[in-house]
């Protein structure tokens, strides 16, 4: 009796199995990369990103995690290192562009 009713409703039970996991695994997987804490805000690869001679790739990478904050909060004035050595090299004509 058992196996006439399992013959019957076996399409049923694997859809409805196969759906349950598969909106399962979508739920878990679907915001993987929003793992930070709330209220924590700083640059992902914080020595690189507050130096003046190397890159922060991770923050190249996703500039809307940190930078663009930044930059709104220092008024979108940003550090030029290549202008403060030209302006000591040549004087003051390029502190003014």
């Amino acid at each position: 009796m058992f196996l006439q009713r399992w013959k019957k409703y076996r399409v049923k039970v694997l859809f409805v199995a196969l759906f349950t996991a598969s909106a399962s695994v979508g739920a878990l997987v679907a915001h993987m990369h929003d793992g930070e804490a709330w209220g924590v805000w700083r640059p992902l690869d914080p020595p690189n990103y507050f130096s003046l001679t190397s890159i922060s790739w991770a923050d190249t990478a996703n500039p809307r995690h940190y930078f663009y904050g930044d930059v709104a909060q220092n008024g979108g004035n940003v550090y030029d290192i290549t202008r403060e050595i030209k302006s000591i090299l040549f004087g003051e004509k390029f502190t003014h562009i």
